[in-house]
């Protein structure tokens, strides 16, 4: 981590201090120094130089290449500043930028260091093109079998710290009116990491959680949230979510924009009494899964997405939808007076009434709970047959796969999924063509 050696000696002094601190993983102490070579002299090769690797030990890689292009363009023939150029863009998940970034560096000064990382790049960009080529095809074929190596790539890049590169950027939240929240709660510990998730998320937009701690089913629950709730967009959400994704609102918006209503995981069709019994083909959706002893699950049911129009239903975690389409539909209170079947039916009920349904796995949803399929479930799956006699005689269930990965974090969670999007993205984008 050579700093430059023609430098005035307080800003060459400075460096020393801040290779130092960096060296030794003081990143307090090396974001102190820093600040003080930026106040002192802002556009020095010193100053933005110590600035990126500052930036990409933090984690965030964007701002450690904006630093280090400059510091490569003030100081072009310096070949550390094009290795740690390299560095950056390699984390920021731009591979072939992180080669070119790396073979300037050697030209100008060959080293082991730098030839093992551009080795390791061309490795993770062989790894890319299998990883979308494996989207691709699961997208075309509807075979859910190419995603299993997809999902294990995204899975190796999470863990080695990699981010996937920044997709289409989506516009701010400029929904003048509040955003309701209605969750049905016993425990206030979920209460309580529900409503910290959604005040980060939700930044400086307007938003209530409408919190029911007594309901005597979910559809009574929720019917009696959505009387107390004031906005036109209302979301039903169970109490164990947390919100991961980034522009939360604008994503929220963007989603309800041509349709009625949303959530992150659904079937585009429906041939049986539960989500699932569609089998693997119409099952969509993206949501991390809390594990035991501080783990992580992302998973993903297809290769299709970020948004998935033509649904039939949506699983009860998370839906989104106006208010005048839960005046219309309701909830039914008296044939699901228990906690389960309120979400397939009330979604179904809105499709059959015109209503549009659509899938959205950009969410990026962390679930504490995956549910339990007990005999109360049983029970209720009968009544929902008998309320909709198009599933009186279902097909024999076949059950789908969720893609699933174990992480350590909530960070290689999104990682992951961020990757997954990327791809579905690229494949989609090819089909287009």
């Amino acid at each position: 981590m050579t700093h430059y050696s023609s430098q005035p000696q307080p800003v060459a002094s400075a460096a020393e201090r801040i290779q130092v601190a960096l060296q030794h993983g003081r990143l307090s102490e090396a974001s102190e120094l820093v600040g003080e070579l930026q106040r002192a002299a802002p556009q020095n090769p010193n100053t933005l130089f110590f600035s990126g690797i500052l930036e990409w030990k933090r984690g965030e890689f964007e701002q450690a290449i904006e630093f280090l292009s400059k510091a490569c363009a003030l100081s072009p023939m310096t070949a550390n500043c094009h290795h740690w150029l390299g560095n950056s863009l390699h984390s920021a998940g731009k591979f072939g930028e992180a080669i070119n970034a790396f073979a300037r560096a050697t030209a100008l000064a060959p080293s082991e260091a730098t030839q093992f990382n551009m080795d390791m790049a061309r490795s993770d960009q062989a790894k890319e093109k299998i990883a979308t080529e494996s989207v691709r095809q699961s997208h075309v074929s509807r075979s859910h079998l190419p995603l299993r190596r997809a999902i294990d790539v995204a899975h190796e890049f999470a863990r080695r710290r990699i981010d996937a590169p920044a997709g289409p950027p989506i516009s701010k939240a400029s929904h003048a009116g509040i955003i309701s929240f209605v969750t049905c709660s016993v425990t206030p510990e979920k209460l309580a990491r529900l409503r910290s998730s959604l005040n980060r998320a939700m930044g400086c937009c307007a938003w209530e959680l409408v919190s029911v701690l007594d309901a005597a089913s979910l559809c009574e629950g929720y019917a009696r949230g959505f009387a107390r709730s004031t906005g036109d967009i209302v979301v039903f959400c169970h109490d164990d979510i947390e919100v991961l994704c980034d522009n939360f609102p604008g994503r929220l918006l963007d989603a309800l924009d041509g349709a009625d209503l949303f959530g992150p995981v659904g079937v585009t069709h429906l041939d049986g009494p539960a989500l699932c019994w569609t089998g693997q083909q119409h099952l969509h959706g993206a949501v991390t899964h809390k594990g035991t002893a501080g783990a992580f699950h992302p998973g993903i049911g297809s290769a299709s997405g970020p948004r998935i129009d033509d649904a039939i239903a949506l699983d009860g975690l998370f839906i989104a939808t106006r208010r005048h389409v839960v005046e219309r539909v309701g909830f039914d209170q008296e044939t699901f007076d228990g906690f389960h079947f309120y979400d397939l039916d009330f979604s179904y009920r809105a499709r059959k009434l015109g209503f549009r349904v659509r899938i959205q796995t950009d969410l990026h949803l962390l679930h504490a709970s995956r549910g339990s399929f007990d005999e109360r479930y049983l029970h209720y799956s009968i009544k929902f047959q008998r309320k909709f006699n198009e599933f009186a005689d279902p097909p024999p269930f076949v059950q789908p796969v969720i893609h699933e990965v174990r992480v350590n974090s909530v960070v290689e969670a999104q990682r992951t999924h961020c990757w997954l999007q990327h791809w579905i993205a690229q494949a989609l984008a090819d089909a287009a063509t």
